[in-house]
């Protein structure tokens, strides 16, 4: 038995089944007005304990997703580095802010030594890459991982000389919405990467931008990652 739950007995009388088959009491005979009564106390009994074992069912529910998202949050920030790596030669700037208990944007990179970069693509927004004082997008095809079976990814290789930098980004950036609901937007972002893509690290003025245009109050709904990478 659950606890808190009353046990009664729901069996029907044969008014009752009559009652429920036809719709409500027959008419004419010594029927008193609470026999008439479309709502006999069975029913309301039977509503009662039906909506409180349905709010009970959804509490459990809420409460074991909300664990499994606690434990996936845990091992999630298992696997990010406490601190940003320092490589010689490089300057490496992060920002990560889940919007919820647990995210799904990360990046991966480059080989340190040499800057070249070897990238693919699996359904995420392009990066963008500064050089000689114009921004352009590293290109490649690929759907989102698991999506379909097979899947080929798409592979490209580019090489970040002296002074050139590269931003790697979430699409929470870009999907970010004023009050207004006017999307930050690619356009922006590409703007704002031309203007300080001589800056030390492309993350302080993109999210001084983002906040300034978000405005105090906004909601986050999705991830936001970023990941500036300069070769100096």
């Amino acid at each position: 038995m659950v606890e808190g739950w009353t046990s009664f007995d729901l069996s029907l009388k044969e008014e009752e089944q009559r009652w429920l088959a036809e719709g409500g009491w027959p008419s004419g005979g010594n029927t008193s007005s609470t026999e008439r009564d479309p709502a006999p106390p069975v029913w309301e009994d039977l509503t009662r304990n039906l909506t409180w074992r349905s709010r009970v069912a959804e509490a459990q529910e809420r409460e074991r997703i909300e664990q499994e998202l606690r434990v996936a949050r845990q091992i999630q920030r298992s696997l990010l580095p406490e601190v940003t790596p320092e490589l010689y030669g490089w300057q490496l700037a992060t920002y990560y802010r889940p919007a919820r208990e647990v995210g799904g944007d990360f990046y991966a990179v480059l080989n340190p030594n040499s800057g070249h970069l070897v990238y693919a693509n699996a359904g995420h927004d392009l990066p963008y890459l500064h050089r000689n004082g114009e921004t352009e997008e590293l290109m490649a095809r690929g759907m989102p991982l698991g999506l379909i079976p097979g899947m080929f990814y798409e592979e490209k290789e580019t090489t970040l000389h002296f002074g050139e930098a590269a931003l790697f980004y979430s699409d929470g950036l870009v999907e970010a919405h004023n009050p207004e609901g006017e999307l930050f937007g690619f356009p922006r972002l590409r703007a704002l990467i031309a203007e300080h893509g001589e800056a030390r690290s492309l993350g302080d003025p993109l999210l001084e931008e983002l906040y300034s245009f978000t405005g105090e109050g906004w909601e986050q709904e999705d991830d936001i990652t970023l990941l500036s990478l300069r070769h100096s």
